[in-house]
């Protein structure tokens, strides 16, 4: 069976499993490593989603909040919970 449901620090591992093999191959590096997942999913869970089937994580989406109307490098790691614009951190499938 397909779900989606929202990620929590426990599925940090699966996430980063994925990402790996989704950008390694292609840039050579990972957007988030899983520290910085684990930090994420902790920090604002509400802003994940992941698609399992069959009770495998096999995609999924990690943003956070934003306070300003243009995103800089810093976005990629930090959380602003008082922020108005949410973005994507990373996406993989």
């Amino acid at each position: 069976a397909s779900e989606f449901r929202r990620l929590g620090p426990g599925d940090a591992a699966s996430v980063f499993e994925i990402e790996r093999e989704a950008f390694i191959s292609v840039s050579g590096d990972c957007p988030l490593h899983l520290d910085e997942i684990r930090h994420f999913l902790n920090l604002c869970p509400e802003l994940s989603l992941g698609w399992f089937e069959e009770g495998r994580l096999v995609a999924f989406i990690i943003g956070s909040l934003w306070d300003q109307e243009r995103l800089s490098q810093a976005a990629l790691t930090l959380h602003k919970p008082q922020g108005s614009a949410v973005h994507i951190d990373v996406l993989a499938v």
